[in-house]
């Protein structure tokens, strides 16, 4: 009782601690406000992400469909597609660039020429077609965000003139001498 007790606690604790790690790294967005530039790549992902999820969407049907032309045509001879669960990780790893070389043989042999066509399929519609077309979502809100910033300091360059200015600061109040640590008391 108690050891199970104690199970669960741990796993609990581990599932806040990563919510917690998570909201927390989430709150960097928000400080990256202060610099224009990286303002600008979260402005555009908060513009795209409504694409972005219907993109997923479109993704999501197109790896249902390729894990069950695989399962049909690969899963009575090769494990890694014996089940419509496996064959759809199976096709999230290929598509990932993961798990092709472990099976390309094994697809090639019990496929056919079917296998090839549902693998030469895969790679252009995955590689070539909707990874493009996440990379044109972006890029075109990029262009719109970043034309909208102007042309905005670099993060090195904000550092350098915080650095500058707060030197300026420090050898103007050292120059004053006396009449500066007067004015604190």
């Amino acid at each position: 009782e108690q050891s199970s007790r104690m199970v669960n606690a741990q796993s609990e604790l581990v599932w806040y601690t990563s919510v917690l790690a998570i909201c927390t790294s989430l709150r960097f967005f928000e400080s990256f406000r202060a610099n224009p530039r990286l303002h600008v790549v979260t402005r555009t992902l908060h513009r795209v992400w409504l694409d972005l999820a219907h993109l997923l969407i479109v993704s999501i049907t197109v790896l249902m469909v390729f894990a069950v032309t695989g399962y049909m045509i690969f899963g009575s001879n090769i494990q890694e597609f014996s089940t419509f669960g496996d064959a759809f990780g199976s096709v999230l790893l290929i598509v990932m660039g993961y798990l092709y070389d472990e099976v390309a043989t094994d697809m090639k042999l019990y496929g056919g020429h079917i296998g090839m066509v549902w693998i030469w399929l895969l790679i252009i519609v995955f590689a070539l077609i909707l990874l493009n077309m996440l990379l044109a979502m972006v890029v075109d809100e990029y262009i719109g965000v970043r034309a909208a910033a102007g042309r905005a300091p670099s993060l090195v360059t904000q550092v350098k003139d915080i650095a500058l200015s707060r030197r300026r600061r420090a050898v103007e109040l050292e120059w004053r001498g006396g009449e500066t640590k007067n004015s604190w008391a």
